[in-house]
């Protein structure tokens, strides 16, 4: 995990170094509880995650959808997954919400399905009753402004509730007492060294790769050490951007001026600074249950801790203010453009204290309103005042600069003032006090807001994040610094805007993704993952699908020794995805399943496109999910593609959209000349590519126009596809457009990457094979079976979906593109003949059935070919050094008793093996079939 202490260096043993950093800063008075990122100094301890809106705003921003709202739900509340610990990593959500600390009735005042139970920092409602509690949510009755939200994380913050915050059991929950406590921060791999200043990075004089750092003691020594693989930057809003400046990274021409060598010129560093600028106001009332005497008097003070410290209950348990308020102003009151995040983003905040707010005078009692902008549009920067690295940096927050936000702090104040007009508040509230009593219009109130308006302490954006292709901001949405490598910044600075809400949850959330990218980088960029991964491959008809339920079903039984207790399977047949439809995708039965969970299976709409780049970001997340609930990942199916793209990362696909082609502005001159052979009307398409794949049934002369092009700019590439495969041939334009290179000199090139060997986990990998003229017949026996269980209902249903006809019309004739969805299913195309006419005949039964037979043959022998010139090319590749893809063809040429010990109980033997890592036996001493099939001459990846 990422850690910062104020006034700590923190750094872990492998090979990461984060870096924290306390400072002094230029009239710090002005910046009271301060909360800089992951150690919370203050009282606060508002737990608001912010709207829906602020985070699909992120995901807008830097063009990365895991920042929307929907993505960052993992990181707040994964039901059931509880923290683990594999390979020494911990993962999991952060939020751990429990019973106040007087455990009173909760119903009505949150809602738990928005909530985690399984995580690392207590969050909980208000724990001591307060006074004022029942008038405020009465005024939610009286005045239809003041509506109730019974939960303000749910992604709607909009309305009145109860406050949450990271309390638990009476006691603060900060990162220090969860990331950062005894048993972490006692960890080998953990070093924490505490009052040390880390000056500046410092850059390779090779390469200008950043992993050094830069740090004095109060002894005065200067240290410098390296990190082997990244530095973590997390100081802050305020200094990360200073060590960053100090490092020569920023403003060119703002360093030069400091007589700072410009290393890097980034000038987005230290701007966009944004904060919620805070009014805390006060009226005296006519009462004496307010925490005002805690303030005034010692005595009772003292008392209510000794209470504290041996009961942890009482009015210490809580923070300022029970319940916040969230509104949004006027839309006639917006002057130019809504600077919110969306419409149901607030533009103020209310926050309700039975108690002074503020320095307590020393007599009274009085009920405090704090005001906040929470989607301001001043902006502010963090600068430095010298060379010297060790001066304090020169703090701009830049509250009130726009008329916006002095309209809406006012409208804030109006709004608090009519919340105490309501019929509760009646003979309790007496009058205003201090300057605001004398603020009685627009303009001693624009006067009382500029004079007393100071820090939320919510400042983030120094270091914003935006698009990897944009020409500002600090870092891209991986948290690498633009144009540099070896560093990376993990803190509030790097928020591109401050979230409509209290800063604590979104930065953990922010936090806790970017723990994820950098371990899933490094395990994909550096090492495999050693977690494991069982995969089973494979023709139809050899029984991969129980295979793989014995397997699961002998992995959760009993204890195991090496840890694992348990298996889910996930699915990898391109048409088993596709809900409904199961005799023609061959869906194991649900009766048939015995409780073992399959994922990635009947879950998208028969005409929905899926494919296999979708198909493996979808099972990453699923292997993950699963390895954190220490059970074992079990990867089964027929498309042999999936599989092989699955266990091996960083393969350009074509084909199949499996990831994005690198960039490469610079076209070879050979490339050029052979653009300028295009006829002007190919030239003319190429240059304007359809968006998506035109159907070749529907409009064939396109499609072969697509296809000529790509003859001619790289035959061998169109040599792989038919003409009438459009969303390859698509595809392979879209790469030369996107890369100015022919995919088959990249396909080459990534044949020659080492690294593209390497597999992204510790894979077993299972071929269950049958001899040919054994599995033809058994096929044969499929398809009638098939047809017996209702094959051809189900293809009608399909072809009234494609058809978008009732399904009671007549059958009529269906154009289908058969190169894209279900519609690929074997048994689709081969029936059409037989169900387009409305009578047909015997023979053209017969005709079908004959032609799914021979294209269910054919199939098997492509699926096979893939395996031999394909897979197991990449798998010898990948264990030249080490055994890292061990590969077993299981012989299922005979079922029955044969076929459990052949192929089950044998394979049960080798996944004991590999989950205790012994020594495993040679593949090719398994049977003559295996040796015959896997004794294969080493041969191309592509």
């Amino acid at each position: 995990m990422l850690f910062h202490f104020l006034g700590c260096l923190v750094y872990c043993s492998l090979f990461h170094i984060w870096l924290a950093f306390g400072a002094l800063y230029e009239r710090f008075e002005d910046l009271p509880s301060a909360e800089y990122d992951f150690v919370i100094v203050g009282d606060g301890m508002f737990y608001t995650r912010g709207s829906s809106q602020d985070f699909d705003r992120y995901a807008e921003v830097t063009k990365d959808p895991g920042w929307s709202w929907t993505a960052i739900q993992p990181y707040i509340r994964k039901v059931g997954a509880d923290y683990i610990f594999v390979d020494d990593s911990m993962t999991g959500q952060n939020e751990k919400f429990i019973a106040p600390a007087d455990h009173h009735r909760t119903t009505g005042q949150y809602e738990p399905s928005m909530h985690g139970f399984h995580g690392i920092n207590f969050v909980s409602l208000p724990g001591f009753p307060q006074a004022i509690d029942e008038q405020v949510i009465q005024t939610t009755r009286d005045l239809d402004e003041f509506f109730f939200n019974q939960d303000m994380n749910s992604g709607n913050l909009l309305g009145l509730g109860w406050s949450q915050a990271t309390i638990g059991e009476g006691s603060r929950s900060s990162s220090a007492t969860s990331y950062l406590d005894a048993e972490f921060s006692a960890r080998e791999n953990l070093h924490i060294l505490v009052n040390t200043r880390v000056t500046r990075i410092i850059s390779s004089t090779q390469d200008r790769t950043f992993r050094t750092v830069e740090f004095v003691q109060p002894q005065g020594s200067k240290w410098a050490i390296s990190a082997h693989k990244e530095l973590i930057l997390s100081a802050g809003t305020i200094g990360s951007p200073q060590i960053l400046m100090n490092s020569g990274i920023g403003d060119r021409d703002e360093l030069e001026e400091l007589g700072i060598t410009t290393v890097h010129h980034l000038p987005a560093v230290g701007k966009n600074m944004t904060d919620h600028p805070r009014l805390a106001s006060n009226w005296v009332v006519h009462g004496q249950k307010t925490y005002d005497l805690i303030n005034q008097n010692s005595s009772f003070s003292d008392k209510l801790l000794r209470i504290w410290s041996s009961t942890h209950k009482g009015p210490l348990v809580d923070t300022f203010a029970s319940q916040l308020f969230f509104a949004r102003l006027p839309s006639d009151r917006l002057m130019n453009g809504d600077p919110a995040s969306g419409p149901s983003s607030p533009y103020y905040e209310l926050s309700f204290s039975n108690g002074f707010v503020g320095a307590t005078p020393p007599v009274g009692n009085f009920i405090g309103i704090t005001t906040r902008v929470v989607s301001p549009t001043s902006r502010g920067s963090v600068t430095l005042q010298s060379s010297d690295p060790l001066d304090s940096p020169l703090i701009d927050p830049g509250f009130l600069k726009t008329e916006f936000d002095i309209l809406t702090m006012r409208e804030a104040l109006n709004s608090a003032m009519r919340f105490l007009k309501a019929p509760v508040w009646k003979d309790y509230v007496l009058h205003p006090f201090g300057a605001l009593f004398s603020a009685t219009n627009d303009s001693l109130l624009d006067s009382y807001i500029r004079n007393f308006t100071s820090t939320s302490a919510h400042c983030v954006g120094t270091n914003g994040m935006s698009a990897k292709d944009s020409t500002y901001g600090v870092v891209d949405p991986d948290f690498r610094i633009k144009g540099l490598s070896g560093i990376r910044i993990v803190d509030a600075s790097v928020l591109p805007f401050v979230p409509s809400a209290h800063t604590q949850a979104p930065v953990y959330i922010f936090a806790e993704r970017a723990a994820d990218l950098i371990r899933a980088a490094w395990e994909t960029e550096g090492s495999m993952n050693v977690r494991p991964l069982i995969t089973v491959c494979g023709t139809t008809g050899v029984g991969k699908s129980d295979f793989a339920i014995d397997l699961a079903l002998h992995l959760s039984r009993g204890t195991r020794k090496d840890g694992w207790r348990g298996a889910r399977i996930i699915n990898a047949d391109s048409m088993q995805v596709y809900r409904g439809m199961d005799i023609i995708t061959n869906k194991v039965p649900e009766e048939e399943r015995q409780g073992i969970e399959h994922l990635l299976m009947g879950f998208k709409s028969p005409g929905e496109q899926y494919v296999v780049g979708q198909w493996v970001q979808d099972a990453l997340k699923e292997i993950d999910e699963t390895h954190k609930r220490s059970e074992v990942p079990i990867v089964v199916g027929g498309t042999s593609y999936w599989m092989h793209h699955l266990i091996f990362p960083n393969r350009l696909s074509v084909d199949t959209n499996a990831q994005d082609p690198p960039p490469n502005p610079v076209m070879s001159q050979e490339l050029v000349d052979t653009m300028d052979s295009l006829r002007p009307d190919l030239l003319a398409l190429f240059n304007n590519l359809p968006e998506h794949p035109p159907s070749a049934m529907a409009d064939p002369d396109a499609a072969y126009k697509l296809y000529s092009i790509l003859s001619i700019l790289d035959p061998v590439v169109a040599n792989r596809w038919h003409w009438k495969d459009t969303r390859k041939v698509l595809r392979s334009l879209g790469v030369i457009k996107e890369t100015n290179k022919r995919p088959s000199e990249i396909m080459l090139e990534q044949a020659k990457d080492t690294s593209a060997s390497k597999p992204r986990f510790r894979t077993l990998c299972f071929w269950l094979y049958a001899e040919q003229s054994i599995l033809e017949k058994r096929l044969n026996e499929r398809v009638d079976k098939m047809i017996e269980q209702g094959l051809l209902t189900e293809i009608r249903t399909l072809r009234q979906i494609a058809a978008g006809a009732d399904s009671n019309g007549p059958p009529g004739d269906v154009k289908t593109d058969y190169t894209l969805g279900i519609y690929q299913s074997i048994g689709y195309k081969e029936f059409h003949d037989y169900l387009s006419v409305p009578e047909p005949s015997e023979k053209m039964f017969h005709a079908g059935v004959e032609r799914m037979k021979l294209s269910t043959r054919q199939y098997a022998k492509r699926q096979v070919s893939w395996i031999r010139n394909k897979l197991l090319p990449a798998v010898d590749t990948a264990n030249v050094e080490e055994l890292l893809v061990p590969t077993y063809l299981l012989d299922a040429t005979v079922l029955g008793e044969n076929w459990n010990s052949h192929v089950r109980d044998l394979g049960i033997q080798l996944v004991d093996g590999f989950l205790a890592e012994g020594e495993l036996p040679d593949p090719l001493t398994l049977s003559e079939n295996a040796k015959r099939m896997m004794n294969i001459d080493k041969k191309s990846m592509e």
